[in-house]
């Protein structure tokens, strides 16, 4: 893909998943709009509850108010299906900019306080996709695309930990070599 496509594609996806995440209210059995919005509470409930992941369904983009936003919410939800490696850290850069809109001076210290001195990052997770996939139907073709998988843990073992790039020092003249690759 061409990197110029790619950018423009990748920044589109942020600009309409936040104003999806601002603007969507669920619909009740009557088929009504309700009053609040739907992830701004619970991104206002995470920040209290000192989360850092945001859960988001993927049938409400189908439910969008299609004259309250600027996008097809249909195409949204097919380039986060069919594209998700090339556009999760966009996805994931909405949800501090959802946090970073929410007008209650307590939350926005919370958010502060977060962005500040926690390593870990707002995360946007999506659940109740509309097919799911057995462990075994995993092909090449499904890389970098989002998927739910259904099988069975038939087995655990400990997690063994891995040196990707490590940082030398020789014993004789106490010169480091730094960031060697590991294989």
């Amino acid at each position: 893909m061409d990197p110029q496509i790619k950018s423009a594609l990748v920044q589109r996806v942020q600009r309409y998943f936040l104003e999806f995440l601002e603007t969507f209210k669920e619909v009740d059995e009557a088929g009504n709009r309700m009053n609040d919005f739907y992830y701004i509470d619970q991104a206002k409930a995470m920040i209290r509850e000192n989360k850092r992941t945001l859960y988001v369904k993927m049938g409400h983009l189908s439910q969008v108010d299609k004259d309250a936003v600027s996008f097809s919410p249909d195409d949204l939800q097919q380039v986060i299906e069919s594209k998700y490696m090339l556009v999760r850290d966009a996805l994931n850069a909405a949800v501090p900019e959802l946090l970073s809109k929410l007008e209650d001076p307590e939350l926005q210290e919370e958010v502060r306080k977060a962005r500040e001195s926690e390593e870990l990052k707002f995360t946007a997770a999506f659940y109740d996709l509309p097919t799911y996939s057995g462990i075994r139907d995993l092909r090449t073709e499904k890389l970098g695309r989002l998927v739910t998988i259904c099988g069975t843990v038939t087995r655990t073992t400990e997690v063994k930990p891995e040196l990707l790039v490590a940082t030398w020092k020789c014993n004789e003249c106490n010169r480091e070599v730094s960031g060697v690759a590991q294989e």
